[in-house]
């Protein structure tokens, strides 16, 4: 993975994280530097939830060539073209609850 600081947000992600998420600018760029370093890559969730989010967000955005990968963290989902932020969504309550659960497992290991 890629060190944190080569991580960006494109203007159409900022404009998604001040409506979806009530942020400005720098605290949009914290939040984004803590879910790259904290929140679950697609690569680190079990199967079933991977296949649950992939149902979400991986096949709509990935056929319109937008997405590549994408990390949950906070109560959304940012979906990411390489280092690239493209947008963000909020997760729906069943994949939130899930993740939750998984997050804890996660951490008492």
């Amino acid at each position: 993975m890629a060190e944190p600081s080569e991580f960006r947000l494109t203007h159409h992600a900022r404009k998604r994280m001040v409506q979806r998420m009530g942020l400005n600018k720098r605290a949009g760029d914290r939040t984004f530097r803590r879910a790259v370093t904290t929140g679950m890559w697609r690569s680190e969730m079990s199967d079933s939830l991977r296949r649950m989010c992939d149902a979400y967000w991986q096949r709509p955005h990935h056929q319109a060539g937008k997405a590549s990968d994408y990390i949950l963290s906070g109560g959304h989902v940012f979906i990411m073209r390489g280092t690239v932020c493209v947008t963000v969504i909020g997760i729906p309550k069943m994949i939130s609850i899930r993740f939750l659960a998984e997050n804890r497992r996660r951490q008492q290991r």
